[in-house]
């Protein structure tokens, strides 16, 4: 007789992840339980409920390298290119974390529910990561004195934006090159937070 097979927690997730995305937040347990070859009850067993396996298979990703380069702080490299750098990481990262999030959403799950599973709500990550590393920069004089909230807000604002309603409407984007439109984004910002020397 066969031994069944085992999977680890990480496919699992895959396989639900993947189904989620395609049917939506309101597809049966049975019909991932049934594309990994496992029995409804194996599924619960490890993941509890389904809400338990739809937050885990779906929790946005909060250790993207390009979070990390935020935290470290501005590098001696012009801030302008390294926004351009890690702009185009974020949109990528926005990109695969949007579809997971809106399928949370059309479940009805609250951002305080996915709050039990991280310790800081993406939203709230990103823009935090974003001004500290803009008020280094003021600080380092690689910057205007701008307030860094409130281009930590513009620029995300943007960079999700753009996979915001292209996902949504299904539009191609535009420009259709990431690198193009990050570019511009910084230089459209860049023009009023330059600093007036270089340091």
């Amino acid at each position: 007789m066969a031994r069944p097979r085992t999977f680890t927690d990480a496919q699992i997730l895959e396989a639900a992840r993947a189904t989620f995305l395609e049917k939506g937040a309101h597809v049966s347990t049975t019909v991932i339980a049934k594309a990994l070859g496992l029995s409804q009850a194996a599924l619960f067993k490890r993941f509890k409920t389904k809400n338990n396996l739809l937050i885990r298979a779906l929790i946005p990703k909060m250790d993207a390298p390009w979070m990390r380069r935020l935290e470290a702080g501005p590098t001696d490299q012009a801030i302008d290119e390294q926004l351009v750098e890690i702009g185009v990481d974020a949109v990528q990262w926005f990109r695969a974390m949007v579809p997971r999030v809106l399928v949370l959403r059309s479940a009805g799950l609250q951002p305080s529910l996915l709050a039990q599973y991280l310790d800081e709500l993406p939203p709230v990550r990103v823009i935090r990561l974003f001004t500290e590393f803009v008020q280094a920069a003021v600080e380092k004089g690689q910057m205007a004195d701008v307030d860094p909230n409130v281009f930590a807000i513009q620029l995300m604002g943007a960079l999700h934006g753009r996979v915001f309603f292209t996902h949504m409407f299904n539009l191609p984007p535009i420009p259709a090159d990431d690198v193009a439109y990050v570019t511009q984004i910084v230089a459209n910002l860049w023009q009023g937070t330059a600093p007036s020397e270089s340091p």
